[in-house]
């Protein structure tokens, strides 16, 4: 304890402590119970490994004994015993590493599994704070890193141990008073290595931070390369990432030291007890007190009573290592999934909804929200769509049209008020059940890469090829696939980038129509498009509010004419309310934009955007 105390003070926090310990291998406990066959495979053969260390000085003492004796007799016995060992020892290790090896793959695909699941159940504010390729770096690098510790760590901490023990009651059998003195260099070799291991965690950790900062930034680049092109900024993204990749070698230089220092401390220790047991052993071998072949047989094995000392000063090293990316992990997985946010207030929960026979109806009371928790991104907002409706929501950049349809779509909370579906409350529903009431159509539709169908079929999995066609049929998308040499298995590339906008819109679209969800939120896009692919896009769409109840966000005020109810917005404030020739009548704030898009001014500010 006091040796702890000492290594401790000397470090600052040298090993991990024992409760940072259990927690991290309480983490581990579900993934190894899952292959506990395979772990204890590996303690068997643990077993038999430090048996054949100790076969193995016990085979060099009697070889040598009988070669100084001349007993030929033994001497073969021993050969052949050496040749068996051998065999032994080589099968031993091939089943432990390739056991081990495919355990630790399991368990690594496991974590990433579960982690990947908690990803995708995580809420829209956790991905508004951080980068996708930091995530992807903790989903690929840290889960590596962190298995490490249940494995070939885990192993090791096991077996050091035991072989020290092993080890010491077998040398001392041999010589006690050598034993005792050897037995000193083993703290001393600890205390030397453990000095560096919590700086080896920090260092770590900095690592891993930096990984996923490269990661980020490379995700980034790579997503807007047709933009890095277009202003001539390949120079500048270079630098940037050649200043990140610096950053990077620094910490991997100051790691190499540590390791560095490490093994130096390790190898003064080693090479001390080394030229001590030589001396003194060659001295009692002179006395007679012990003759060469134990001699031999010591020196053989006296390097597993230090090295284990040192070892598991390495082991808490790479324990440290395996920890500071676990943390990474554990800042992921201890995040609340949304299905816990949204649900917070209580585990009432409404029924699921079944296939829709009639549109839904839609009501906000009071709603305010806060993405930093100072500046409402929409207040007091007070809104009823009768089922059937189509209601568009306009005004100028920021007015909160946007944040209310992330707020029906239930990736964020109200701060203040509620909102009802078909006269339901949000808090009695879960929101995966809430979102299969809604089709929702972005301003900017997102393809997968894979085929037109299975982009189609996201709306629905289960849908056959007939109700696919079907969608598409009414998005007015299937002339145009049906002319494609491979039809509705053309691959549509990354993000959808070999089809135009119009294309990706009617897909989107026919994805939409597939849902046959009661509710549709459809964030406009048309001002962008051609006049052949706006027509198409518009005449889909009006079939696809047929007996749903719409909401729309209108970016040119030319196409929502047709809407039941224009609700005006402003600095996230309902200020006019009514329909098309009643707003221009009143002279306010929805007159003023329809003036200014008449008059063909569609400057970025003057635009209406979401």
């Amino acid at each position: 304890m006091r040796l702890t105390n000492v290594i401790v003070r000397l470090s600052g926090k040298a090993v991990p402590s024992m409760r940072e310990t259990v927690r991290y291998y309480k983490f581990f406990l579900p993934y190894a119970i899952r292959y506990w066959g395979a772990y204890l495979f590996l303690l068997v053969t643990l077993v038999l490994s430090v048996t054949m260390t100790l076969a193995y000085a016990w085979f060099l003492k009697n070889i040598v004994q009988d070669a100084v004796t001349h007993n030929i007799v033994g001497i073969t016995w021993m050969v052949g015993f050496g040749i068996g060992f051998y065999f032994v020892n080589v099968t031993v290790n091939f089943f432990n590493t390739y056991v081990r090896t495919v355990t630790m793959n399991k368990v690594r695909k496991d974590l990433k599994t579960d982690l990947w699941t908690h990803l995708t159940c995580l809420p829209q504010s956790f991905y508004n704070r951080y980068q996708s390729g930091d995530l992807m770096s903790r989903l690929n690098n840290d889960t590596d890193v962190a298995v490490g510790a249940i494995g070939t760590n885990l192993v090791n901490i096991i077996r050091l141990p035991l072989t020290a023990g092993a080890a010491f009651v077998y040398l001392f059998g041999m010589n006690p008073k050598l034993s005792l003195i050897l037995l000193c260099f083993g703290p001393i070799a600890l205390v030397s290595a453990t000095i560096f291991s919590r700086y080896i965690r920090i260092n770590g950790r900095q690592i891993q931070n930096q990984l996923g900062k490269i990661s980020g930034l490379v995700t980034e680049i790579l997503a807007g390369h047709a933009l890095v092109r277009a202003f001539s900024l390949q120079e500048f993204f270079s630098d940037k990432y050649e200043r990140e990749m610096g950053k990077l070698l620094t910490l991997q230089t100051s790691s190499a030291r540590l390791g560095g220092g490490f093994r130096i401390g390790a190898q003064v220790a080693g090479t001390a007890a080394l030229l001590w047991c030589i001396g003194m052993g060659a001295y009692d071998v002179a006395s007679g007190v012990m003759t060469a072949g134990s001699l031999l047989a010591f020196i053989s094995l006296m390097n597993h009573l230090v090295s284990p000392f040192t070892g598991m000063a390495q082991q808490f090293g790479g324990l440290q290592r395996s920890m500071a990316a676990t943390e990474r992990l554990w800042e992921v997985l201890e995040q609340p999934a949304e299905a816990a946010i949204l649900n917070a207030a209580g585990s009432l929960r409404g029924k699921e909804p079944k296939a829709r026979a009639l549109p839904y109806s839609l009501e906000l009371r009071n709603v305010s929200f806060s993405y930093d928790g100072i500046r409402d991104a929409v207040h007091h907002i007070t809104l009823a769509v009768p089922a059937g409706k189509i209601v568009a929501l306009v005004g100028p950049s920021g007015a909160g049209k946007s944040t209310l349809f992330q707020l029906i779509m239930r990736f964020y909370n109200p701060a203040s008020g509620e909102i009802l579906m078909n006269n339901q409350p949000y808090g009695l529903l879960q929101a995966p059940d809430t979102r299969k009431c809604i089709a929702y159509v972005q301003q900017e539709p997102y393809l997968f890469s894979g085929s037109i169908r299975e982009n189609i079929l996201l709306g629905s999995l289960v849908a056959s090829d007939l109700d696919v066609v079907r969608a598409a049929k009414q998005a007015n998308i299937h002339d145009f696939v049906l002319s494609l040499p491979q039809g509705y298995e053309t691959q549509v590339g990354e993000h959808g980038v070999r089809l135009s906008g119009g294309q990706k819109q009617r897909i989107a679209i026919a994805r939409a129509l597939l849902k046959d969800a009661p509710l549709l939120l459809f964030d406009e896009a048309t001002s962008a498009l051609d006049s052949e692919s706006e027509s198409l896009v518009q005449d889909a769409l009006l079939r696809l509010m047929q007996s749903r109840t719409t909401l729309v966000i209108a970016h040119r005020l030319s196409t929502i004419q047709h809407a039941d109810v224009i609700v005006v917005m402003n600095e996230g404030e309902i200020v006019e309310m009514g329909a098309h020739d009643d707003l221009l009548s009143r002279g306010g704030l929805y007159s003023r934009l329809h003036h200014l898009q008449s008059n063909g001014l569609h400057s970025g500010h003057q635009r209406v955007k979401a």
